[in-house]
Formats: C-alpha cells, sequence, structure tokens
C-alpha cells in the first residue's frame, strides 16, 4: 500500500479483494462523484463495480454494460453505469451526451474505460487503474487532481483486505 494526498495504490491478491476495494468506494460515494475505470480486458472493471454498488446497499445483479453503453441503478445512490470499449470514435462518445449525466451532479457516474474520450478529461472524477501483476493478482492506482476526492483517497489507509494472498492463485 501506498498513500499520498491525491494518489493512492493497492495490490488486489483475489477478486474478494477487488470487490472489497470496491465496497469501500461504494461506502465513499457522494452524489456528483465520478469514478473513471481505465485497464486492459480482464482486469477487473466490472468487478469493482460490483464491489462499489454493493457498498452502495445494491442486492442485484451487476453485469458489464459493454453491449447496452449504459446501465442505470437504484440504490443509495442513482447509479449510471457506462462503458465506452465499443465505441471507436470520439463522435459516437459524444453523441452519448455525457455532460447531462456528469453534470446533474445527483449521482454516481462510473465510466469504464474512461481513457477513450477526451472530453472526460477535465471533468472531476477519481481516475482508478487496474492493472494485471500475475494470475490473480491486480495493482489498483487511484489518482485525482480534484480536491473533492481526497479525504476519499486518505480514508484508504484504512481498508483491511480480508484475502491478503491466500486466496486460490
Amino acid at each position: 500500500m501506498s498513500l499520498k494526498n491525491n494518489e493512492f495504490k493497492i495490490t488486489s491478491n483475489c477478486l474478494h479483494d477487488t470487490k472489497d476495494i470496491g465496497i469501500f468506494l461504494g461506502n465513499s460515494a457522494k452524489p456528483g462523484f465520478n469514478y473513471f475505470l481505465t485497464g486492459d480486458l480482464g482486469t477487473g472493471k466490472t468487478s469493482l463495480t460490483q464491489g462499489i454498488l454493493k457498498g452502495l446497499g445494491y442486492q442485484g445483479y451487476v453485469h458489464s454494460p459493454t453491449f447496452v453503453l449504459m446501465t442505470e441503478y437504484e440504490c443509495n445512490l442513482h447509479v449510471n453505469h457506462i462503458d465506452l470499449y465499443r465505441l471507436p470514435n470520439q463522435n459516437q462518445i459524444d453523441d452519448l451526451m455525457l455532460d447531462e449525466q456528469l453534470e446533474s451532479g445527483d449521482c454516481l457516474n462510473i465510466i469504464e474505460w474512461a481513457d477513450k474520450s477526451d472530453y472526460l478529461k477535465n471533468i472531476p472524477h477519481m481516475q482508478i487503474n487496474l492493472k494485471h501483476i500475475q494470475h490473480n493478482s491486480r495493482k489498483l492506482n487511484l489518482s485525482t487532481d480534484f480536491e473533492m476526492y481526497h479525504e476519499t483517497i486518505s480514508s484508504f489507509k484504512k481498508i483491511d483486505l480480508k484475502c491478503k494472498g491466500r486466496c486460490e492463485q
């Protein structure tokens, strides 16, 4: 674990850790927050989102919105789960009218493959990059240039992951 004011790095040793990190993020989420998820295919972006929604009290099934582009969930907050993976160019991303979703300020937006949109760079957000480091292990780097997320990043020093490398590798 490594903690700075605007950045936090943590290793997830298994799927349970990734979901626990998500639960922690869900517990910390506030209306108007934007979590931008990046990383290669299969690094756990949707698993992290499942944890975030669980942390917000959602009890149903959470799936990747790759083919539907956006799924909405009602729990402690209204959540828009958006996936930009299948959108090949900026014009199609602009057609989604993300600005309306992002500027409403009354919901949590979770955007997978956020790095595909130049528009999103200036929107206040926490960037969460997931990277494979071993078979089931991931390195998560949470970072932000926006002060509204500093408290969330600082609170990660309290996280206690259950897996701690004991899960099946």
